[in-house]
C-alpha cells in the first residue's frame, strides 16, 4: 500500500469510527433513494 493510500485509509477510519453504523445506514439508503428519484425524474422527461 503506498503512503497516499495509507493516509487515506487512515482518515476514512477515523470518519467511520465517529458515526454509528446506524447513521452510516441512513446515509447509504437516502444516497440510494436520491439516485432512484433522480433516474426516475430522468425517465419521465422522456
Amino acid at each position: 500500500m503506498g503512503k497516499k493510500e495509507h493516509e487515506k485509509y487512515m482518515v476514512e477510519r477515523e470518519y467511520l469510527s465517529k458515526i454509528s453504523v446506524e447513521e452510516l445506514l441512513v446515509r447509504i439508503v437516502k444516497s440510494h433513494l436520491k439516485k432512484v428519484v433522480e433516474s426516475g425524474e430522468d425517465s419521465c422527461r422522456q
